[in-house]
């Protein structure tokens, strides 16, 4: 991802960073590889504290737009299960204790 910010910097393409300003304590923040991305033509948060780090890293206030997390807003067309489908697509016998465990990969 760094790479196309770079590329995108040096060509004059326009360039959207979604999630600018955040705080992943990933490997995306080391040597501030996430900072960087955060440089585009267009620098868009999730949030205004997002924005204010944003801003301290010296971007104009007014070039720094919060956009909320898109992601969320496609989640939430998403058809939701019931209990019961999940039970029979996953083939889990929910009156006995589950653990359910996720990742978010680097």
């Amino acid at each position: 991802m760094l790479g196309g910010a770079i590329v995108g910097a040096y060509s004059g393409i326009l360039n959207v960073h979604i999630h600018g300003g955040e705080k992943t304590s990933t490997v995306d923040e080391l040597g501030a590889a996430r900072n960087y991305k955060t440089f585009p033509h267009i620098p868009s948060v999730r949030t205004k504290n997002a924005a204010n780090r944003v801003i301290k890293m010296g971007e104009h206030p007014k070039r720094v737009y919060v956009v909320g997390a898109p992601g969320l807003d496609a989640s939430c067309k998403d058809k939701l299960y019931s209990t019961k489908d999940i039970s029979r697509i996953y083939k889990l016998d929910i009156n006995r204790p589950f653990l359910l465990v996720a990742q978010h990969p680097v």
